[in-house]
């Protein structure tokens, strides 16, 4: 059996928004055949500082690169991607860490870049061998309603490869990593954004444009860890401390024989309203692998009762849950 450990909570500190990016981007995409260059007349010649090099962030970056525009990327860390990881010598096959469905066409992949030409191998997420636990009965789901559940996956890619190869490249030269941004102030005619070093939290520098687009977590907005000047009005400040994150983690195990089925879902761990989720699921599922490599993905209670274990913990729980189900 071999386990890829969880991947540091901080880097669920928002589950959904970073990839509103790419859902955004396929509703301005949606009824038109024109790409994004095309439906705006850009008469913006400033320059544009994005916090952030995240999915967000990049793709920002990306589109005002792509327009012209001056843009700068300033990145808390050491590396870009946020929550998107990749993880390349666990399998056969490059697994996704963090961000890993697709939830829109697959042609958005090559809007995003501006290039039809690329081409990016994807699978059919539509697993049919779909079970649901409810803490005591497992149940397979009627085969009728799993078609209705089609999704989007990379075959032999990730969401971090699809970035490092079509995206980062535009701006690499425009990226400013270990900086993370304290301040951003905008009372003059320029944007002035202040920084610390990520070891020492020390002032490191100021940079100056004439817009930012912000596109850090809201757990960071919460905790005040940038300051900004002028301080939003209590509006914004009641909107940003509103929002909820829930924890998340994924685990992925290997095993010499595949037991599971395509998907088990878990109904107690399942509320649309808060975004709470548990599922077991074939990872290496039309991936062309023969390895047995079962992903879990959980957020909110699921993850709460795993993120602040050690990794031997993680294991030994989720062990001890599978042969319950499964009766060893």
């Amino acid at each position: 059996m071999k386990v890829v450990s969880q991947i540091p909570k901080y880097f669920y500190l928002i589950i959904a928004v970073l990839l509103a990016a790419v859902l955004v981007l396929s509703y301005w995409y949606s009824g038109s055949d024109s790409r994004f260059d095309d439906n705006y007349d850009v008469n913006f010649s400033g320059k544009v500082i994005v916090v952030g090099a995240g999915a967000a962030g990049l793709t920002a970056a990306h589109m005002l690169e792509r327009q012209g525009i001056e843009v700068q990327v300033i990145e808390a860390q050491d590396v870009h991607g946020g929550r998107m990881r990749e993880a390349s010598d666990f399998a056969d096959f490059p697994i996704d860490l963090g961000a890993e469905w697709i939830h829109e066409d697959p042609s958005v992949l090559q809007e995003i870049v501006g290039d039809n030409s690329i081409d990016i191998e994807t699978i059919t997420y539509s697993p049919r061998d779909v079970y649901e636990w409810d803490g005591s009965e497992l149940t397979k789901v009627n085969e009728l309603l799993t078609r209705l559940y089609s999704e989007y996956k990379f075959k032999n890619t990730t969401w971090f490869s699809y970035f490092e190869n079509h995206i980062v490249p535009t701006i690499s030269d425009k990226i400013i990593y270990s900086e993370p941004v304290s301040s951003i102030d905008y009372t003059g005619d320029k944007v002035v954004v202040s920084t610390v070093d990520n070891r020492t939290f020390q002032p490191a520098n100021t940079y100056e444009a004439d817009r930012v687009i912000v596109t850090v977590p809201i757990t960071v907005l919460q905790n005040n860890y940038i300051t900004f000047n002028p301080s939003f009005d209590q509006e914004k400040v009641d909107a940003v401390n509103s929002i909820t994150v829930p924890e998340g983690i994924k685990v992925f195990i290997e095993f010499s024989e595949k037991f599971y089925p395509d998907m088990l879902a878990f109904s107690d761990y399942s509320d649309d309203s808060t975004g709470e989720e548990k599922l077991y699921y074939d990872a290496a599922y039309q991936k062309g692998s023969d390895r047995n490599i079962l992903g879990l993905f959980t957020i909110g209670a699921g993850a709460d009762e795993l993120v602040d274990l050690s990794d031997d913990e993680i294991i030994a729980k989720i062990l001890a849950e599978l042969d319950e189900i499964y009766s060893g």
